[in-house]
């Protein structure tokens, strides 16, 4: 038995018509759908931050990596303000913000780890940010490309500082 037999011929034109008639007031739904996607609300603004947090919190992290690399004084107030930064992220996840998705696939990168770590906030967010400070501190050495210890290397790091514009958060 073919659809069209079990359909019957007759109900066809009668199925085009009814996806015509949704197609016809789905538009509207759709455009009123993308309208409040994109208006700002409280809501949306948390978002936002709450993704700020984040990306803030692995730039202080990997700073006051580098930081204490070139023996720089600024790395534990480097490392306070990516702690505080990461409690506020879980704050704000934590009191039901969904932090939208960024732009670029290393800032999304970022807030995946900060989202895998999330749970662990509830039961204990300075363990949580120390898991994603050790990453950070890895990321950070990465970019140091020099052998570790030499002139060159402390070079490489004083470089990295000033690249990753570390000097922006203790301001």
């Amino acid at each position: 038995m073919t659809t069209h037999q079990v359909i019957g011929y007759g109900s066809i034109p009668r199925i085009a018509e009814g996806v015509q008639r949704c197609t016809r007031y789905s538009l509207p739904i759709v455009l009123l759908a993308a309208f409040n996607l994109f208006t700002a609300t409280p809501a949306a603004t948390a978002d936002k931050k709450a993704v700020g947090y984040a990306l803030l919190s692995w730039q202080a992290f990997e700073c006051s990596v580098i930081a204490s690399q070139i023996e720089s004084p600024a790395a534990r107030p480097l490392l306070v303000i990516g702690l505080s930064k990461a409690n506020q992220f879980f704050d704000a996840v934590g009191a039901g913000r969904s932090p939208r998705s960024p732009a670029n696939r290393h800032d999304q990168e970022i807030l995946s780890t900060f989202m895998q770590y999330f749970s662990f906030s509830t039961v204990n967010a300075d363990f949580a940010a120390g898991a994603i400070f050790q990453l950070a501190a890895e990321s950070a050495a990465e970019k140091i490309d020099a052998e570790e210890g030499s002139a060159a290397w402390r070079e490489a790091a004083s470089r990295a500082f000033d690249v990753a514009n570390c000097q922006r958060f203790l301001k």
